[in-house]
């Protein structure tokens, strides 16, 4: 015998896995964007790779469980939120430890500092 109400429940549990997917991933858009605009390492210093890092370990743990749990939807937001994630990375990485500007930037920003705590002395 068919059972209209767990037929219903399957339903809007997919509902509701989908919608919450859909809103953590664009949750972490407005991020992506900023990365993608950024052009100088001073724009990224506030960012912690650390952070990103553990929260990719996050998302591929969740992928993993999804395909444990079966569950299309964990795996296929977690999917495009690692994606997301591992260009933040990479962005991070390459401008901090590959872009030559971004060594002049911290040289020049400690040079800076030096010079106005040295006119405060005086």
């Amino acid at each position: 015998m068919y059972n209209s109400n767990r037929h219903s429940y399957q339903i809007a549990s997919t509902c509701i896995g989908f919608i919450a997917g859909l809103l953590t991933t664009l949750s972490f858009l407005p991020q992506v964007m900023t990365l993608c605009r950024v052009q100088t390492s001073a724009q990224i210093d506030s960012l912690s790779l650390t952070m990103y890092v553990v929260y990719s370990f996050g998302t591929v743990m969740w992928i993993v469980y999804g395909m444990l749990m079966e569950d299309f939807m964990v795996v296929f937001f977690n999917f495009l939120a690692t994606i997301l994630v591992w260009y933040c990375i990479i962005k991070i990485i390459v401008i901090r430890y590959y872009d030559s500007s971004y060594e002049n930037t911290q040289e020049d920003s400690t040079e800076l500092q030096e010079m106005e705590s040295n006119q405060g002395e005086e």
